[in-house]
């Protein structure tokens, strides 16, 4: 860092404590720092509830007090969304005037787990609740030909020529399938 520029073109003040024996100075400069400049890829959060081991009227969901994250692989840091409407929608987040704070990646966290850990990981840094309910019949969508099948027994699958009804024998299953093909739950 080029001390002369910080001296003579930027607006600082500092701060002297006696006892501490320490000078802080507050430099009025926006951050330009090349490990700040990465676009952070935003990752929503959907809770699945998945079904207990051996058990049909358990079920566990992630516990978490987020909706999404910002996080990318060359960063240094991350930002945690905690709803929905945090997630800036003109594409980037004037940290002066939000709420919303970096965060290091040098720590675990339950973000950093979800990308980077493995299930024991995210067990310690997220942790699951438990409910005491059967599974409500639900689908959720993964991308465009991958879905989760949550406690549906029958399938419709529409082809461009033909309709087939599959049986799904788990409580809870992925089906995939291919474009061009439409399937009911």
């Amino acid at each position: 860092m080029n001390e002369t520029l910080i001296y003579n073109f930027i607006r600082w003040n500092h701060c002297i404590t006696i006892a501490a024996r320490r000078i802080t100075v507050i430099l009025h400069e926006p951050l330009t720092r090349n490990n700040l400049k990465q676009d952070l890829d935003v990752y929503e959060i959907t809770k699945i509830p998945l079904m207990v081991p051996c058990s049909e009227l358990h079920s566990n969901i992630l516990a978490m007090n987020f909706h999404a994250f910002g996080n990318h692989a060359d960063a240094d840091h991350f930002i945690i969304f905690p709803k929905e409407s945090d997630i800036p929608t003109s594409g980037y987040s004037d940290l002066r005037t939000t709420h919303l704070h970096l965060r290091s990646r040098n720590g675990p966290s339950c973000a950093t787990s979800l990308i980077y850990g493995d299930l024991q990981l995210i067990k310690e840094q997220c942790g699951f609740h438990i409910y005491d309910i059967y599974l409500t019949p639900a689908v959720y969508r993964i991308n465009s030909d991958l879905s989760f099948l949550s406690n549906i027994t029958t399938v419709e699958i529409t082809c461009p020529n033909s309709t087939y009804l599959m049986a799904i024998a788990e409580p809870q299953a992925v089906l995939y399938v291919q474009f061009g093909y439409i399937f009911y739950g």
